[in-house]
């Protein structure tokens, strides 16, 4: 009996790591590029004193853009950590009135680093009669970049991101499809699309 619930408590213990390291590998994967592209940018010094050089020119709103990204996904990675530390005592967010178009934009652009990166378009066709409607943020815009990094990997290198709201008055649902152009996922996954810790990815966890 000991061996046995030793056996189940390193199981959970394996599905909480690779849990963590799901939640924090994509924030970090976005505060690395940002961090780079504003590396490399050409400063004010550069241009008066004439060095050539591999960096790149930034505008002033695409500097502070970068910065935003990387303040908010720092900020996204200390509330994962505030949600470890009061595991023992979970609490729910509150869900409240959110406009879902600026949220399509504000997860967009924690993943714009890495799209033009990989040299992907992002085409939007957006339901301007959606409503604003009542979701937990964090937890949507955590879905969204899981399909928004999904994608990225599918199509690896060029390719269309395309996202579409349609709003169906008559359901009063909101329906968000986000398409790209990888490879379809094969019949005989799609069964256990959403059961936890289930991947086919050499490196994958199963919680994306």
């Amino acid at each position: 009996i000991d061996a046995l619930v030793e056996s189940e408590r390193m199981a959970t213990l394996g599905r909480l790591v690779r849990t963590i390291a799901h939640e924090v590998r994509n924030p970090l994967g976005s505060i690395r590029l940002g961090t780079q592209l504003l590396q490399h940018t050409e400063t004010e010094a550069d241009s008066e004193v004439g060095t050539y050089s591999d960096k790149v020119q930034l505008s002033q709103d695409e500097i502070q853009e970068y910065t935003a990204i990387i303040i908010k996904e720092v900020d996204r990675l200390n509330r994962f950590i505030e949600q470890l530390l009061a595991f023992s005592k979970p609490a729910m967010q509150l869900a409240k009135q959110t406009d879902i178009h600026q949220l399509l934009e504000s997860s967009l652009a924690i993943c714009r680093p890495e799209l033009e990166h990989h040299a992907i378009t992002v085409a939007t066709q957006y339901d301007n009669n959606c409503p604003q409607v009542n979701i937990n943020e964090d937890g949507i815009t955590q879905v969204l970049l899981n399909l928004f990094y999904n994608a990225i990997e599918a199509m690896d290198t060029g390719g269309t991101l395309a996202i579409q709201t349609e709003y169906p008055q008559v359901k009063e649902i909101i329906h968000v499809r986000v398409q790209n152009d990888g490879p379809s996922i094969p019949p005989e996954d799609i069964p256990m699309l959403f059961d936890p810790f289930y991947t086919t990815k050499q490196k994958g966890t199963g919680l994306g």
